[in-house]
C-alpha cells in the first residue's frame, strides 16, 4: 500500500509539471536594453552579422518592455559607432524613451519595422549627429516626440505611421530629409521643420493635429509648421482637421508648396487657416486644394 502511495504521488508530480513546464517555456520574457558607446561594445551582444555595409549588425526581433531602466533611460541606445547596423522587428514599450542614436558614421544606421509605445517621457526615436539615416516602416505611439532629427543630413523617413505623439516628426538643423509617406495622425503637431532646409515633404497624411494631450488651443494643433527653412518641398500630402492650421511658416523663402490637399482646420474658434506664412518671401503656392478652413485659406503677413 505505502509503494502505491508513493507512485500515486509521483504521478501527480508528474502531471502537474506536464502542465506547468510548458507555460513557463512559452512565457514572453522581455529582453534587456541596449547600450553601445562605441563599436567594441556591439561584441557585448550576440548580433548576427559583422558590421560591414555588406553584412551589417541585425538588432532585431527583441521584446524590451517594462525592465528597469539603463542610465541613459532609452531601450536601445548607441553612440559614437562606425559599424553599419540594422534595428528591425523590435518592440519597445513603457520605457522612459525609445532608440537613441548619436554620433553614428554616414549611412550606417536603418531602423525599420519597430514597434515604439508609451516611451512619452522621452522620444520614440531620436537621432542626432548621423547623417544618412533611413527610417521605414515603424509604428510610434504616445511618445513626447515620435521621430527626432537633429543635426543629421540626408536621412529618409518613409512610411511611418505616428500616432498620439506630442511631436510626429521633428527636424532640426537637418538638410536635405526625405519625408514621404507617413500617417501622421492625433499628435499635436504632426511636423516641425525648424532651422531646417531642402526638406522634401511629400505624399504623407497629417490629420487631426489636436489637443489631446496638452489642453492649450493657442499652441497645439498644427499639421506642418516650419520655423525657418530654405528650399523647401511640400507637395501632395492631405493636411486636414487640424485645430490651428494646415500649413504654418515663418522665415520661409525660396520653397514650394503645391498639390496639397488643406482642408477643415477649423475646429479652434478666431484659429483655422488653411495656410499662414509670417516673414516669408519668394515662394510658389500653387495648385493646393484648400477648402472649408474657419478663418483664412491663405493668409500672409510680411510676406
Amino acid at each position: 500500500m505505502k509503494q502505491s502511495n508513493i507512485n500515486f504521488t509521483s504521478l501527480i508530480l508528474l502531471l502537474m509539471l506536464a502542465a506547468i513546464v510548458p507555460i513557463i517555456l512559452t512565457i514572453d520574457y522581455p529582453d534587456k536594453a541596449i547600450l553601445i558607446l562605441s563599436d567594441d561594445d556591439f561584441d557585448n551582444y550576440d548580433f548576427a552579422g559583422s558590421g560591414t555595409a555588406e553584412d551589417p549588425f541585425l538588432i532585431e526581433d527583441l521584446k524590451i518592455t517594462k525592465e528597469p531602466k539603463n542610465e541613459y533611460m532609452y531601450a536601445i541606445k548607441i553612440f559614437n559607432t562606425a559599424k553599419h547596423f540594422v534595428i528591425q522587428n523590435c518592440r519597445i514599450e513603457a520605457y522612459h524613451g525609445g532608440i537613441s542614436l548619436s554620433q553614428n558614421a554616414n549611412g550606417t544606421v536603418k531602423i525599420i519595422n519597430n514597434y515604439i509605445y508609451r516611451c512619452n517621457a522621452f522620444n520614440g526615436l531620436s537621432v542626432d549627429n548621423s547623417d544618412q539615416v533611413t527610417i521605414v516602416n515603424n509604428s510610434i505611439e504616445q511618445s513626447n516626440f515620435a521621430i527626432s532629427l537633429s543635426s543629421s543630413d540626408n536621412s529618409i523617413i518613409l512610411n511611418n505611421t505616428i500616432y498620439r505623439n506630442y511631436v510626429g516628426v521633428s527636424l532640426s538643423y537637418s538638410n536635405f530629409v526625405d519625408v514621404s509617406k507617413n500617417n501622421c495622425n492625433d499628435n499635436q503637431w504632426g511636423l516641425i521643420n525648424s532651422y531646417s532646409n531642402n526638406t522634401s515633404i511629400i505624399s504623407n497624411h497629417f490629420f487631426n493635429s489636436s489637443i489631446w494631450w496638452r489642453v492649450d488651443p493657442y499652441y497645439n494643433g498644427i499639421g506642418i509648421e516650419i520655423v525657418s527653412g530654405y528650399y523647401l518641398k511640400i507637395l501632395n500630402n492631405t493636411i486636414s482637421e487640424n485645430i490651428r492650421f494646415g500649413i504654418s511658416a515663418s522665415d520661409l523663402h525660396l520653397s514650394t508648396i503645391s498639390f496639397n490637399n488643406i482642408s477643415y482646420n477649423h475646429l479652434a474658434i478666431n484659429y483655422g487657416y488653411g495656410i499662414k506664412f509670417i516673414d516669408s518671401n519668394d515662394n510658389n503656392i500653387t495648385y493646393n486644394l484648400i477648402q472649408e478652413n474657419r478663418e483664412y485659406g491663405i493668409y500672409l503677413e510680411h510676406s
